[in-house]
């Protein structure tokens, strides 16, 4: 009914002749905001709907590869949950030395003849960051799925048959 509807979410048009004025009430156009789950850094995940999940490695590398610096992302961490996190920079990155220490793009000079695509994120509120090298990306990162954009991958699918359970989301890829 009309009465439970805040008069806000109402708009009133005139409509007349010269005899007389017919006020029509019509329901104003609703304009979906855009909100991103609200996660703060180290957060564990609380849904699969929230992230965008691949059965396939190869579109989970892709769906990685489309993060830019400063997005947040789930890292999927040694205890198996899934945790938010920053893109803080992306970089080629020697792949001989251990991923403990990220490279500035002036360091890494001839010696380094092996490189590989990496990215670095920013995992907490003390700074501790995690280096994940390209042929990783497609198991331990996960973008958070965003409210303007359609669902994508197996998160889509969770979302039609409402089956959140822990074994459908938190498994690897």
């Amino acid at each position: 009914s009309i009465s439970s509807v805040s008069s806000s979410d109402y708009m009133e048009e005139s409509v007349g002749t010269h005899s007389s004025t017919i006020t029509i009430s019509k329901k104003k156009p609703s304009y979906r905001r855009r909100h991103k789950p609200k996660y703060n850094l180290s957060d564990v995940a609380r849904t699969p709907r929230d992230m965008v999940i691949h059965r396939s490695n190869d579109k989970a590398i892709h769906s990685a590869s489309l993060l830019k610096k400063y997005d947040q992302a789930f890292l999927k961490r040694s205890n198996g949950l899934w945790t938010c996190s920053v893109l803080a920079d992306r970089s080629l990155q020697p792949t001989t030395d251990a991923s403990s220490r990220w490279y500035a793009k002036h360091e890494i000079g001839q010696e380094f003849t092996k490189l590989e695509e990496c990215m670095l994120f920013v995992i907490n509120e003390d700074g501790a960051t995690k280096i994940i090298k390209k042929r990783h990306w497609g198991k331990f990162i996960r973008r958070l799925q965003r409210d303007d954009e359609e669902n994508e991958g197996i998160a889509a699918d969770i979302m039609e048959s409402d089956d959140a359970s822990p074994r459908t989301w938190r498994s690897s890829v």
